[in-house]
């Protein structure tokens, strides 16, 4: 190797180690949640009264134990379209993020094997005598073949490592997505199976004083008939009713 190839090749060194370096750098800046100034207790952490287990309200509903709203609630879960396409947006952004983090192996694994059988057939005379006369000999063989292609790039810059930061934060978006939706469609069943009961609830004391103001306007009239009271009680009765 002459003095000037050498000299050439060490002036390619410190760029192919900048390379090298840069395959450990990420471009961009590191995501950095915002500071907030949040006290690290409660105010009554201290007492003894306060209860310091958190509470279960992952099923607050069945704390009213009411098995119609628990069936009411679990069908809603069961059947509802919404929930449905939050939780498939949940597993799309979990494929997509094993997507991305199959970015950073190789791209392009491809095993070709194959295994041929050969058999050939070769005529040759029995004797020099009778060259006319030929009979075939028959030899066989196996012919195996494995090809491998492989294709990696390599992340000098980060872009593969930011596109599995950017597809984790997206999976973590979606699953509070479908938390939102499931908190939303629990609340509203509910709201909704509430708001039956109270309705059903009301038509039922309304029945009740229907016969109530029934039996005294049925009262207000006999007493009217018999001469106790005037026919001014027996109005106020039926307008009550």
């Amino acid at each position: 190797m002459t003095l000037q190839r050498q000299i050439v090749l060490l002036s390619f060194m410190p760029v192919t180690i900048s390379l090298l370096m840069a395959g450990c750098l990420k471009v961009g800046p590191d995501f950095k949640p915002p500071a907030a100034s949040v006290s690290s207790n409660w105010l009554e952490a201290a007492d003894e009264r306060v209860k310091s287990e958190p509470a279960n309200y992952r099923a607050w509903w069945e704390t009213f134990g009411d098995p119609a709203l628990n069936c009411v609630i679990d069908r809603a879960y069961r059947e509802n379209l919404s929930l449905r396409v939050a939780a498939l947006r949940v597993l799309e952004a979990r494929a997509q993020l094993g997507i991305a983090v199959g970015k950073l192996y190789p791209q392009t694994q491809q095993l070709n094997p194959s295994l041929t059988f050969n058999r050939e057939s070769v005529y040759s005379a029995t004797s020099a005598a009778s060259a006319a006369e030929h009979v075939p000999v028959q030899s066989s063989f196996w012919q195996d073949q494995m090809n491998l292609n492989v294709a990696w790039e390599l992340d000098f810059w980060g872009r593969f490592r930011r596109a599995v930061e950017s597809a984790d934060a997206n999976l973590r978006a979606t699953v509070a997505d479908y938390d939102s939706a499931l908190v939303s469609l629990t609340a509203d069943a509910a709201n909704s199976y509430t708001q039956i009961r109270t309705l059903e609830k009301r038509i039922e004391i309304a029945r009740e004083n229907l016969k109530v103001q029934t039996e005294s306007l049925r009262i207000a009239e006999a007493r009217f008939n018999g001469g106790t009271t005037s026919e001014r009680d027996v109005e106020q009765a039926r307008t009550i009713l």
